[in-house]
């Protein structure tokens, strides 16, 4: 089974061989962080737009109807554009939606705080992607579970 994986924030880029050469999953999180650290000096602002634009060019021909994109983060959009009260980068995952399996969201923000200021939970929800709650080690241990 191929997996890959991606770090996004307001740019894409792709960890997936920091977490291979790991010898274990603490060591991949920390290879795949000082990856994104070279990129982008840590200074990024969320803007899901343009990460996921980037992310769908990076992975274009490769996501199919077998395909499950497995996002942690908790869908917020400071700087990506809006039109019409609506944030675009809803409207990019909805197309990746329907070129994959599914669209899954583990949100480490509690659920009485989604949907309140640059959030897109609700416009995302709207098109295919499911979101979860991931506030305790419980909860991501139970949904991965039930995956």
């Amino acid at each position: 089974q191929d997996i890959r994986f991606f770090e996004f924030i307001s740019s894409c880029i792709e960890v997936t061989t920091a977490f291979k050469r790991a010898d274990n999953v603490n060591e991949g999180i920390a290879e795949a962080i000082r990856c994104w650290d070279n990129v982008v000096d840590g200074k990024e602002n969320s803007n899901y737009y343009q990460a996921t634009k980037e992310f769908g060019r990076l992975t274009e021909g490769g996501l199919s109807s077998r395909t499950t994109i497995i996002m942690l983060g908790d869908m917020r959009d400071w700087l990506g554009p809006w039109k019409e009260d609506i944030p675009l980068s809803s409207i990019l995952l909805g197309k990746l939606s329907k070129k994959v399996n599914k669209i899954l969201v583990l949100n480490p923000e509690r659920i009485g705080l989604w949907n309140t200021g640059d959030s897109i939970v609700k416009f995302a929800e709207k098109e295919g992607v499911v979101v979860y709650e991931i506030t305790t080690l419980q909860k991501l241990l139970d949904v991965l579970m039930d995956l």
